[in-house]
């Protein structure tokens, strides 16, 4: 038993939240410089995460309304080749 306690890596130790506040005050004063650069990045974070929320939704209007409704083989082909290069990139 000791043994797996000394193997235990210190970083999967909880963190109490008052340390966590004073770490997080630490890494504010390196990023002030960088206010404007951090919100975009946190923009650009936001925004990607909204687009993978709505992404499912699109694809089910384009699936209900289009890929279903066409009756050629090609279509069918364009649109899977459409979904699974939007799935790719």
């Amino acid at each position: 038993m000791d043994n797996n306690e000394e193997s235990k890596s210190v970083w999967s130790k909880a963190i109490p939240f008052k340390e966590q506040v004073q770490i997080f005050k630490r890494v504010l004063k390196y990023v002030k410089p960088f206010k404007v650069e951090m919100g975009i990045a946190i923009f650009g974070a936001f925004l990607v995460s909204v687009i993978n929320m709505l992404l499912p939704r699109g694809l089910q209007f384009f699936l209900d309304n289009y890929l279903i409704k066409q009756s050629n083989g090609t279509d069918y082909s364009l649109g899977w080749t459409i979904i699974w290069t939007w799935n790719n990139y």
